[in-house]
């Protein structure tokens, strides 16, 4: 090491003589539990200079490295003492927590299951073995890691949680709701506890607990990913609105954003003004939309960037009498099933279903797409089947989630929902259809390194597609909309328009578990993975139920085709 991994290398208090190594490896133990680290690493440097391969000074080093956030650095120098020691359960223990750090969950479960190998009653390496294995999608160790150490440690409240938290994962929910209530039982004011439930309860349809304690996301340290700006206004609680200014604003993604506005109409209906401040890329729409409220753009980023300073457009706004993430609008408002209200919708399954290129003939959705843009992706489209007595459905792709996630574990959860699109041709060989884009940004981007047949069977809309007015005029002019979950998929409910929702094998809360059809979006039909990763499973149902719905157009193809003796199409 060039540089010392904490100031003040020169030991504070130098030894009255010289220390064997076993001595000072002692010595620089004792120090770093006592968080004098800089001294625990002079006399590391000491043992390795005398012995440069001693494992366990390596080891150390490794530790303070570690500690001083250097993880590249602790994972070379663990790595290092684990090949001079292979024996030892705590070098592999702590590689795998460095490797989590790294964001290498795979590599920190091969090190976690080594430790276990080598010490089976390593409590702590068996539950990071589970926090990994779950992670990785390994379901099955993951639980028995967790029953192990409860075995051990029946009453620990994380692993508890942990463990139910898995058991969901299995979309085990019999099984799960148990595990939850006793995981709380130990921990019955934790919000991470509150948080995690909530998911459980949500998923099992149970929504006025749930929506009660996912009021938790807000709390310090549970990792929610959630943040909303602490505006300086009464919060409000179901009070009544009549005369009243509210102000709805956002906290997390698109898709959420949009699923909650369903709720606005409503309010807007009862309150003496609404104040919508939503995400720039909704903006337009939301205008559009809600033409009874004022809609304020404002962008998010993170947690910081919503608390730093107040919002600009505050000091000109009217007096505002409460205020109410939009989420916590589930608890007041959608308690149970009979709240959500009735919409117009075409089946989104039937085989016979008509085409809808006049926007006049669209379901009735809660959201507006501008008539302007309407008309322009009306002649945009205008070459694909199915406009001028062309025979044929128009049907837009989607078929990735946001890859721009702050967090690893968004990350990973987008990565879940998400397929490539060469796994698209499972549908482009169905007759009577034309595929459309809804891509955006790097997932259009995808596009390119695509195979050929893909390309060709994909009109790109991506250049025109600026944000998400410019998205709804484009979908106003499709027949149906095939997407994996993401804002899209909200997009073409919120229109009314019918949408084939693809879901991974433990889907978000909000599709319940085993439902082909939403409550949120009556357009939508759902199509789950019936294995963990049955992407393939998926896209054969999907395929079957498109030729069902677009034979009538492809029959018309048919008859028009040359050899038919038709005119052609």
């Amino acid at each position: 090491m060039n540089q010392p991994l904490f100031p003040g290398l020169a030991l504070h208090q130098p030894p009255s003589r010289p220390l064997s190594v076993p001595e000072a490896l002692a010595l620089a133990r004792e120090h770093l539990q006592g968080s004098r680290r800089a001294d625990a690493e002079a006399l590391c440097v000491m043992v390795l200079q005398t012995e440069p391969e001693n494992p366990d000074a390596l080891h150390m080093m490794g530790l303070l490295a570690h500690l001083a956030g250097r993880q590249g650095i602790a994972l070379a120098l663990m790595e290092k003492a684990a090949r001079l020691q292979p024996g030892v359960a705590q070098f592999h223990y702590n590689m795998g927590v460095v490797l989590g750090l790294l964001r290498r969950p795979a590599d920190a479960l091969v090190c976690y299951r080594a430790a276990v190998a080598l010490d089976p009653l390593y409590p702590h390496a068996m539950g990071n073995l589970g926090n990994a294995a779950l992670e990785c999608d390994q379901l099955d160790e993951a639980l028995a890691a967790y029953d192990a150490v409860l075995a051990q440690h029946p009453h620990e409240p994380n692993l508890t949680l942990a463990r139910a938290i898995a058991l969901l994962a299995m979309r085990r929910l019999d099984l799960a709701g148990p595990a939850f209530e006793a995981a709380l039982s130990l921990a019955p004011a934790s919000p991470r506890h509150l948080w995690e439930q909530s998911h459980h309860l949500l998923t099992a349809g149970d929504l006025a607990r749930g929506f009660d304690l996912y009021e938790a996301r807000f709390a310090e340290g549970i990792g929610s990913n959630v943040w909303a700006y602490p505006y300086p206004f009464p919060r409000w609680q179901g009070e009544p609105l009549a005369g009243k200014t509210l102000l709805l604003h956002g906290e997390q993604g698109l898709g959420d954003e949009i699923m909650f506005a369903s709720i606005y109409p409503e309010l807007i209906a009862e309150a003496g003004q609404v104040i919508i401040c939503c995400q720039p890329h909704l903006a337009a729409l939301f205008r559009d939309s809600f033409p009874g409220a004022h809609v304020q753009a404002q962008m998010r980023a993170d947690a910081d960037g919503w608390t730093r300073r107040p919002a600009d457009w505050l000091a000109g706004a009217p007096r505002i009498d409460y205020q109410i993430p939009f989420a916590s609008l589930g608890r007041l408002r959608r308690r149970t099933l009979a709240d959500f209200p009735g919409q117009a919708g075409n089946p989104s399954d039937g085989p016979h279903g008509a085409s809808h290129h006049n926007p006049s003939d669209n379901p009735r959705g809660y959201l507006r797409p501008d008539p302007a843009k309407v008309a322009h992706w009306r002649e945009q489209l205008s070459t694909l089947p199915g406009h001028s007595g062309l025979p044929g459905l128009r049907i837009g792709l989607c078929w990735s989630a946001n890859p721009a996630m702050q967090d690893a574990s968004a990350a990973r959860r987008s990565r879940k929902k998400s397929l490539a699109p060469q796994q698209l041709e499972a549908l482009f060989d169905v007759p009577g259809v034309a595929f459309v884009s809804l891509q955006t940004r790097e997932a259009a981007a995808q596009l390119e390194a695509a195979p050929p047949r893909v390309r060709a069977r994909l009109f790109d809309a991506s250049a025109g597609l600026n944000d998400f007015s410019d998205t709804a005029a484009l979908i106003a002019n499709l027949d149906l909309v095939i997407s994996v979950d993401t804002s899209v998929a909200h997009l073409a409910g919120a229109l009314g328009r019918p949408v084939w929702i693809a879901l991974p094998w433990q889907p978000d809360w909000r599709w319940h578990e085993g439902a082909d059809t939403s409550e949120w979006y009556p357009s939508a039909r759902l199509f789950r993975q019936a294995a963990l990763g049955d992407w393939d499973g998926v896209l054969g149902r999907l395929r079957e139920a498109l030729s069902q719905r677009a034979a009538p157009h492809a029959a018309q193809v048919l008859a028009r085709s040359p050899a038919a003796g038709g005119v052609p199409a």
